[in-house]
């Protein structure tokens, strides 16, 4: 065994407002604890209650979502039909002492709760400078393979990091996207990803549920930054699996969302899109391309809950220890800031229904029947219902992200007037002078220029009016065209046109080219890569012009 090797042997709790002053170890299943660097553990956090509300929620199949149990736990789900599941969305604890955790579990757990759990980044390789913290043969990962998965569960692929578990008719996948590393591009988590589409494509389960540790940062109302890519939601969204993350150290949950991005050039761009229903309490579970899912970050299981820095519309219910300016934002007290999802899955039938709820802590030193009340809390912080199949159209509900195309709402669009814009380009004069200074000397109505065809666009001669004839000024005319093209198929309104979007802009004014593939590869797809300056899939109000202006540049 290595040296490195031998730093895992131990594992303990902590929170920084409850330390071990007394300098002297205290025992997890009947062994002295120390930490990773040899230092007698801290005194626990309130992981221990958590899962305590995990044992006492007495429904018939619940699933419990955590993380974080002893110095953390991001709790994420836990289910039971004579048994229930926890299942830990990553960051096992926060001593690096994989030993020690095993034995957390079966002094709080085992017998109890069956138990598995993804990788989080604090789990990883080299984390607190262990370098077999994760891999190593007393690392986590190994440790917990010999603790067991569920009993007559069916498990496949590796613990932790590619694994999909179906047990009592619910599909679990649990996956280290962007832990290893950050990002959609990289092949490591493109790995991730074939495995999370290939575990879902196959099973045919009713209820299917993603679980990972990272996240991006519009997932999350914390501090945290982009990991995962937002393929893997998209991904999960496609075959109707509900997410749930850890991570960031606030509750939050999605409304029912129906796009989380766009695929363009290989890489899937940020696009949210979601219903805006008054029922928000109920999220279907559908799948196919306009497929439907929600998203629920728990991370309250017993360090930290902290405050709520990025809120949005899409969010339905966040619980925080400071709102400030976030909606649908409920303080936390500290008596009850820590807690668990649990989720109920009694039926498996068309149209099956699942109840989720949020369960706090209640104080510290509670008893019995605190805690069980506290479970069966009939007015809990978020209580929400999983719903396994699509949404009723009659309902009346819409997205909130992109209007549909049929929206006479919007400002009325000139299509002819685009088109000859789109038509319009600049032939340059074969000297040292572009068009722009001729049109800023006035020289736009000599001959030369004019029987040339030179500078048709700076000196305004685009229209239907003969090229020799110079054409009324229309800067007036053009810039509100321009405006309004811009505002009609920025359809997430972000600021930005992606491809998706410039798509439906040129079909509009050429609604009988759709199917012509050469004039979509020189024309389409050749225009937009011009425009996009920076190669990041998207053209700015700036560049929308230059958009525009795609045949200039062919020309030249």
């Amino acid at each position: 065994m290595t040296s490195d090797e031998k730093k895992l042997f131990s594992l303990a709790p902590h929170d920084a407002d409850d330390r071990n002053l007394q300098g002297s170890p205290y025992k997890i299943n009947g062994r002295n604890c120390y930490d990773h660097a040899g230092q007698p553990c801290k005194l626990y956090s309130r992981a221990r209650d958590v899962v305590r509300l995990a044992k006492e929620s007495g429904a018939d199949l619940v699933s419990v979502f955590f993380s974080w149990i002893l110095r953390k736990v991001d709790v994420s789900l836990s289910l039971s039909f004579s048994h229930k599941q926890i299942v830990h969305a990553g960051d096992l604890d926060y001593e690096s002492a994989p030993k020690m955790w095993v034995e957390f579990l079966k002094e709080t757990v085992r017998d109890k709760v069956e138990y598995i759990a993804a990788k989080g980044n604090h789990d990883a390789d080299e984390w607190d400078g262990v370098r077999y913290l994760w891999s190593g043969s007393e690392g986590y990962q190994k440790l917990l393979e010999d603790y067991g998965v569920p009993r007559g569960a069916k498990c496949k692929g590796q613990y932790g990091v590619d694994m999909s578990c179906e047990y009592k008719g619910i599909l679990f996948v649990l996956s280290s996207v962007g832990v290893e590393r950050a990002g959609e591009s990289n092949q490591i988590n493109q790995d991730h990803y074939w495995h999370l589409e290939n575990s879902l494509k196959n099973s045919n389960a009713r209820w299917k549920i993603c679980v990972w540790h990272m996240t991006m940062e519009k997932m999350q109302v914390s501090y945290k930054g982009d990991s995962t890519g937002w393929g893997a939601y998209e991904i999960c969204r496609k075959y109707g699996a509900f997410i749930v993350g850890g991570h960031a150290h606030v509750y939050s949950r999605t409304r029912e969302m129906s796009r989380f991005g766009t695929k363009n050039y290989g890489f899937t761009r940020e696009d949210l899109k979601w219903w805006d229903a008054p029922d928000d309490d109920r999220i279907y579970l559908s799948s196919g391309e306009n497929g439907t899912t929600g998203v629920a970050i728990v991370g309250i299981g017993g360090y930290k809950n902290e405050a709520c820095l990025n809120g949005g519309n899409f969010w339905s219910k966040i619980y925080s220890t400071r709102c400030d300016d976030c909606s649908q934002c409920v303080t936390a007290r500290s008596a009850n800031k820590f807690g668990t999802l649990i989720c109920d899955f009694p039926e498996f039938g068309p149209n099956a229904r699942a109840t989720c709820w949020l369960a706090t802590t209640p104080r510290q030193g509670a008893s019995d029947a605190e805690f069980q009340a506290a479970v069966r809390n009939r007015n809990p912080v978020d209580k929400f219902t999983l719903i396994a199949g699509k949404r009723p159209k009659d309902k009346g509900v819409s997205s909130s992200a992109a209007p549909d195309e049929s929206d006479t709402s919007r400002p009325f669009l000139n299509r002819n007037l685009l088109r000859v814009m789109m038509d319009c380009f600049d032939i340059e004069p074969r000297d040292q002078y572009n068009c722009i200074d001729r049109a800023n000397w006035n020289q736009c109505n000599d001959a030369w220029i004019v029987s040339g065809n030179y500078c048709a666009k700076s000196c305004k001669r685009c229209g239907p009016e003969s090229v020799e004839q110079p054409a009324p000024r229309k800067s007036r005319e053009e810039e509100l065209a321009l405006d309004q093209a811009f505002s009609q198929f920025d359809a997430n309104r972000d600021g930005f046109i992606d491809f998706d979007e410039w798509e439906t802009l040129y079909y509009f004014t050429r609604p009988g080219a759709k199917d012509d593939e050469i004039e979509r590869v020189e024309r389409v797809e050749a225009q937009f890569v011009r425009a996009d300056s920076n190669g990041d899939g998207k053209v700015s109000r700036g560049r929308f012009a230059v958009l525009l202006d795609g045949q200039e540049q062919k020309q030249k």
